[in-house]
C-alpha cells in the first residue's frame, strides 16, 4: 500500500521449507486477520482455510513462491 508522503506499508513473512510465504489478504492492514483465515498450516506443506462472506464473489490472496506451486481447491458447494 502507499500512502502520501512516501509513507509504505510493508508485509514480512517467514518463506516455508517448502519455499511459499502467505502475505494474505494485502489489500487490509491485517493481512491474516482470523475473520478471513480460519486456519493457517505449515507442516512441511503450506495450506490455509479461507473465509468469505456470502457476498464475495472474488477476493485476492497474496503469497510468495520460490518455484510454481500446485494450487488446490475444494469443489463449491
Amino acid at each position: 500500500m502507499e500512502f502520501k508522503d512516501g509513507w509504505a506499508f510493508q508485509v514480512l513473512s517467514p518463506v516455508s521449507q517448502d519455499g511459499l510465504a502467505l502475505l494474505g489478504d494485502t489489500e487490509k492492514i491485517t493481512t491474516l486477520g482470523k475473520a478471513r483465515f480460519a486456519a493457517v498450516k505449515d507442516d512441511g506443506s503450506l495450506s490455509a482455510t479461507i473465509q468469505f462472506s456470502s457476498d464475495e464473489k472474488m477476493r485476492s490472496i497474496s503469497g510468495y513462491a520460490s518455484h510454481r506451486p500446485p494450487l488446490l481447491r475444494p469443489p463449491a458447494r
